[in-house]
C-alpha cells in the first residue's frame, strides 16, 4: 500500500517582498527602483522622479571631465521648484545616468571619440582629471565608443540619508557623484546626450 504525504509547505507570502519606492523617513539605505512606478500615492512623505536631459561635450583640449552631482541635478530639474514649494525637506534616493552616444556604429562620425571612463564617488565632487585618478577608484568602468552607458547609484550611507531643507543644500559627503573622464577626443564636440533620472523623497508639507 502506498502512502501519500501531503505537502504542508505554504507558499511564501510575496506581499511586501519588493523594496518600497517610499522608504521610511529613518531608512539609511535605499533598495527600491531607480525609476518611478506608474502610480504613487501622495502623502506627507512623498517620492517622485525628477528628470534632466542634456548633452556631454569635450572641452577645448578634447577632454571630457564631467561630474553629475545628485543634489545639484535634483535641484536643477524643471519640477524641483514645484515640490520645494510644497515640502520642507528632501533627500535623493537614487541617481541613474544614461548616456547615448552621437557616434554610433550605424552612423559613424568623422570625429574622434575615445573610450569613456566612469566612476562612482560618495565623498568628493572634484572632477577626475587624469587616467591615474581613474585607476584609484574601485568602481571605475571603461566603455567603448558608440555604446550606450548606464550608471546607477542609490542612497547607502547615513550622510546621504539625512534630510535637508528644500531651501538649502547638504555638504559634499551627503551627495552621490557619477563622474566621467575621456581624453584624446576631438575638441569642443558634443559626444553624448544624457538622461538623468533621480528618485527624490520629500517630507513635511508646508
Amino acid at each position: 500500500m502506498s502512502i501519500v504525504v501531503a505537502n504542508t509547505k505554504k507558499k511564501a507570502n510575496k506581499k511586501g517582498s519588493k523594496s518600497s519606492v517610499n522608504p521610511s523617513p529613518t531608512a539609511l539605505v535605499y533598495k527600491g527602483p531607480a525609476r518611478l512606478p506608474k502610480s504613487l500615492q501622495a502623502d506627507d512623505v512623498y517620492t517622485t522622479q525628477l528628470n534632466i536631459i542634456n548633452a556631454v561635450s569635450s572641452g577645448g583640449t578634447g577632454v571630457i571631465n564631467t561630474v553629475f552631482d545628485s543634489v545639484n541635478q535634483a535641484q536643477g530639474a524643471t519640477d524641483w521648484s514645484s515640490f520645494a514649494a510644497i515640502y520642507n525637506e528632501f533627500r535623493v534616493l537614487s541617481m541613474q545616468i544614461e548616456l547615448t552616444p552621437w557616434n554610433t556604429y550605424n552612423n559613424p562620425s568623422t570625429t574622434i571619440l575615445a573610450p569613456l571612463y566612469t566612476v562612482e564617488d560618495r565623498e568628493s565632487n572634484t572632477a577626475i582629471g587624469s587616467l591615474a585618478t581613474v585607476a584609484g577608484y574601485d568602481s571605475f568602468k571603461v566603455h567603448m565608443p558608440s555604446v550606450k552607458v548606464i550608471r546607477t547609484m542609490k542612497m547607502n550611507a547615513s550622510d546621504e540619508a539625512n534630510w535637508t531643507d528644500t531651501g538649502s543644500t547638504p555638504g559634499a559627503s551627503a551627495r552621490m557623484y557619477i563622474k566621467l573622464f575621456s581624453t584624446g577626443n576631438t575638441a569642443s564636440t558634443t559626444f553624448y546626450d544624457y538622461a538623468d533620472r533621480l528618485m527624490v523623497q520629500f517630507r513635511g508639507r508646508k
